[in-house]
C-alpha cells in the first residue's frame, strides 16, 4: 500500500517520521524511519529598490522575525546599521541621503542565515 502525509507544521531542523500500522488482532509493525530536513524559515531579501532618496528593501520572513540589516559601501566600509522586527513579507525604509551614485552591498541577519544582495544607487 502506498501512504501519504503533508506535516503542515513542521519544525525547524531535522524530523523522524515513521507509520506504525496496526492489524485487526492488534499486532503492529512500524516502517522505516524517513528523515527529513527543514530549513528555518525562508528568509530572503525579496528586492530593494531606491528612490527619492530611499531604499525600500522588501523581504520574507517569519513573524515578527528579528533582523539586523547593514548597509557597505564598494571599500567595505559599513555606513548603515540597525535592527528591525518585521512582520511577514513586510518592508524596511533607509534613508540614503548624500551617499553618492554606486553599487553597495546589503547585508541582513535573523541570527539563523545571513543573507546579501548589492543594491545601486
Amino acid at each position: 500500500m502506498n501512504y501519504s502525509i503533508v506535516d503542515a507544521s513542521p519544525l525547524p531542523g531535522i524530523s523522524y517520521y515513521r507509520l506504525k500500522q496496526t492489524d485487526f488482532n492488534g499486532e503492529y509493525q512500524y516502517s522505516s524511519t524517513v528523515t527529513v530536513q527543514k530549513e528555518n524559515y525562508d528568509f530572503e531579501i525579496l528586492s530593494a529598490h531606491y528612490q527619492s532618496g530611499q531604499l525600500a528593501v522588501y523581504f520574507n520572513c517569519e513573524p515578527n522575525c528579528k533582523i539586523i540589516v547593514e548597509l557597505y559601501d564598494i571599500t567595505g566600509r559599513k555606513i548603515y546599521s540597525d535592527q528591525e522586527i518585521l512582520s511577514k513579507d513586510a518592508s524596511i525604509n533607509i534613508l540614503v541621503n548624500g551617499l553618492s551614485e554606486g553599487i553597495y552591498l546589503l547585508k541582513a541577519n535573523n541570527g539563523n542565515r545571513f543573507v546579501s544582495i548589492k543594491v545601486k544607487l
